[in-house]
């Protein structure tokens, strides 16, 4: 590390305490952190920053490492701030928020679940879209799914208003009308 500018231009390969730069540092090799502190808040670890950090180019996570953001903190996206990200802790909710259009994408299918793993609704490419009740997750609790000819429901199904069937209806067990 050179430091050039004021009265010195003292080339300097190690610290042994604070250092405290005036102006602008620009470094021409990787900086290498030796120090394995481990942080557990804005002001601990092995590198503290107070204020803000850009950024002009890919940040690279270590693997089995995390970033860890505190409640009512948030992960921001976009120019504009489109998304947002973060854990409302007044209300115990994550929220994923935009001002456009959210899309889920995957090569084979999406699956919501429960905080248990339980399964409440699935959407398979190429295949159904199915609804669970009770979120046990089994072909018991399926309530409804899509297939290539339409719409199968298990169990009852409510109507309120106007129905309106064209074609040919099979109804197979008691109908009330009234």
């Amino acid at each position: 590390l050179v430091v050039e500018g004021g009265k010195s231009n003292t080339a300097l390969s190690e610290f042994d305490g604070p250092v405290t730069f005036n102006g602008e540092v620009q470094l021409k090799d990787p900086v290498k952190i030796k120090d394995a502190t481990e942080s557990t808040s804005a002001s601990s670890g092995a590198l503290v920053v107070t204020g803000g950090v850009g950024v002009g180019g890919t940040i690279n996570i270590g693997s089995g490492s995390s970033i860890r953001l505190p409640d009512d903190s948030k992960a921001l996206f976009g120019d504009d701030n489109d998304l947002e990200i973060y854990h409302e802790a007044s209300t115990d909710q994550s929220i994923i928020k935009s001002s456009k259009k959210i899309s889920l994408m995957s090569a084979s299918g999406i699956e919501i679940e429960d905080e248990t793993g339980k399964q409440l609704a699935d959407f398979t490419k190429g295949g159904a879209s199915r609804l669970f009740f009770n979120a046990n997750g089994d072909a018991t609790d399926l309530r409804l799914e899509t297939t290539g000819t339409g719409v199968d429901i298990s169990d009852t199904l409510n109507v309120a208003g106007v129905s309106t069937f064209t074609g040919n209806s099979t109804f197979d067990g008691h109908i009330g009308i009234g």
